[in-house]
């Protein structure tokens, strides 16, 4: 039997994000609690990224490049 994934805690920092690709509304910034070892040695982790607030839009996650971790 396969275990849960578990998800880091986030924080939502204030302001307003990069405008939506999709709807062009301001998005809400988040960003890791902490960040560990393990996110450190993955290929694809981000330090920050944005998320759509816009309940009509389709568009939920935006991870730019910017943000990524080398």
């Amino acid at each position: 039997m396969r275990g849960k994934r578990k998800r880091r805690k986030y924080i939502i920092i204030p302001g307003d994000g990069d405008p939506c690709p999709r709807c062009g509304k301001p998005m809400q910034v988040r960003e890791y609690d902490g960040i560990g070892e393990t996110q450190l040695r993955q290929p694809s982790s981000y330090t920050r990224w944005f998320c759509c607030m816009n309940e009509n839009c389709r568009t939920t996650l935006v991870m730019p490049v910017r943000y990524k971790m080398a």
